[in-house]
């Protein structure tokens, strides 16, 4: 149905406490830990300063471009957290073959060696002449940037691989490059503590909230999925839906229904573009742009507009590759519709308006995307897991899945018209925690939600 502002009102009215949750930018947190880590994989290093150990390795020494000479370690109970550089900038899952191989190897008893292959995406467990490989999701393996830089942070968990916590094992690496003394290590209880659950579904006053979800093949559609789609989005509560993968128009116009909560029921306030759609609350006019994001202008009663772009930018490759180059064109694309937009060539009202560009960027190659967007006056907001502060927003279904979790989706506000208040990232295996009554047995997606909280100066 159509929005009603009584609705809007109780919500405002009951929205009277300051939403608990984590939301972080590059410069600072604007809410306590929810979570028990020590350090958080974010792709972020504050937390490194004063609890990581520190190792060297010559500079120069390496047979590939994978040069390592930082080394730093911390371990937490049965998980390992290691940081490194790499001299040169590039991708650590996929690049050319003359980049070179590196795998982190972590001898953990007299018989058994965990190995981890970078470029060839792949755990694996040596015990004597017997090697298993191993899924991600057993040892909670990730690794943030997921573009290309030359300063890495990863976590490793061993609990599944039966490692007695006062025993002591070995670090090192293999391929490029290989430390001159493995890295001793100790295994120990772990030292942080839980701080409690935060309440996600409080919205500040005023607040707009805006959810978006890569939906995995238009799983709006999908029998298997779709209820658990709907379970997040449902409990995200949002003024404001962006979708992606919602592959084909007229499916994305009768599904999206299906797992949009009642109250959006037969609403007229919609678009859809290429890939992505956006449905609102709020009175929406589609925004013709050249490029294939989906645009729209919204208004927001008693506040203003808002343009939001959902945004979907081409998938894989990695750093100088034709597919990185073809995803550097889309944001200049985009950012020239946006130059257009504020020249106002699609009203004076969209001239004036906050604008918000989220989604699923697919940034596994190069910064430059992102980058392009920061220089044109958006600033991303990095949006965290309440469950463990981590930042990743991708994860494989498939347990066989080469690639680990890293984070794919981004939301860019307009730091002069646009003000974050908040926001989290979730996805369907943790949202039990948060509320017991949405059991969900299968993964909606392979993304996580995104949420984001946000208010018109």
């Amino acid at each position: 149905m159509l929005f009603r502002y009584v609705d809007m009102k109780f919500r405002v009215a009951v929205a009277l406490l300051p939403l608990f949750v984590l939301m972080v930018t590059a410069q600072h947190s604007l809410a306590a830990k929810p979570w028990s880590n020590v350090i958080s994989i974010d792709g972020e290093f504050e937390d490194w300063n004063q609890h990581g150990k520190t190792t060297s390795d010559p500079v120069g020494d390496s047979t590939g471009a994978f040069d390592l000479s930082h080394i730093e370690t911390f371990v937490d109970g049965a998980t390992i957290y290691l940081r490194f550089d790499t001299q040169a900038s590039l991708n650590l899952q996929s690049g050319p073959t003359s980049d070179g191989m590196l795998d982190i190897r972590i001898k953990l008893d007299s018989d058994r060696t965990l190995l981890i292959g970078l470029r060839d995406r792949q755990a694996r467990l040596v015990t004597g002449n017997q090697t298993r490989v191993i899924p991600w999701n057993e040892i909670d393996f990730a690794a943030l940037p997921t573009y290309a830089t030359n300063d890495f942070e990863c976590r490793i968990n061993l609990g599944s691989l039966n490692v007695p916590t006062d025993q002591q094992i070995t670090l090192n690496f293999r391929g490029s490059d290989e430390l001159t003394e493995s890295i001793v290590l100790e295994l120990k209880p772990p030292t942080a503590k839980a701080v409690g659950k935060p309440d996600l579904r409080k919205i500040p006053s005023g607040a707009l909230r805006i959810a978006s979800l890569n939906t995995l093949k238009q799983g709006s559609d999908s029998k298997e999925r779709k209820s658990s789609i709907k379970n997040l989005f449902q409990f995200a509560g949002a003024d404001i839906y962006c979708f992606n993968e919602a592959l084909d128009e007229s499916v994305f116009r009768k599904s999206c229904f299906e797992v949009l909560p009642v109250s959006f029921a037969n609403t007229k306030n919609l678009h859809w573009s290429s890939t992505s759609g956006i449905v609102s609350r709020f009175p929406l006019t589609p925004l013709p742009f050249k490029c294939l994001e989906a645009a729209a202008l919204i208004e927001i009663p008693g506040q203003g507009h808002l343009v939001i772009v959902s945004a979907h930018f081409t998938c894989c490759g990695y750093k100088g590759s034709k597919k990185d180059l073809r995803r550097i064109r889309e944001v200049k694309e985009l950012l020239a519709d946006l130059q257009r937009l504020r020249r106002g060539d699609y009203g004076e009202q969209a001239a004036k308006a906050g604008v918000i560009i989220l989604g699923d960027y697919n940034l596994v190659g190069s910064r430059v995307p992102l980058d392009l967007v920061n220089e044109a006056g958006f600033k991303d907001v990095l949006l965290t897991s309440p469950v463990d502060g981590s930042a990743m927003t991708w994860r494989g279904i498939d347990p066989k899945e080469s690639f680990w979790p890293g984070r794919l989706d981004y939301v860019a506000i307009d730091q002069e018209r646009v003000e974050s208040r908040g926001g989290f990232i979730l996805n369907t295996e943790q949202l039990n925690r948060f509320d017991a009554s949405f059991a969900s047995e299968v993964l909606g997606s392979d993304h996580s939600m995104l949420v984001i909280d946000v208010m018109l100066p």
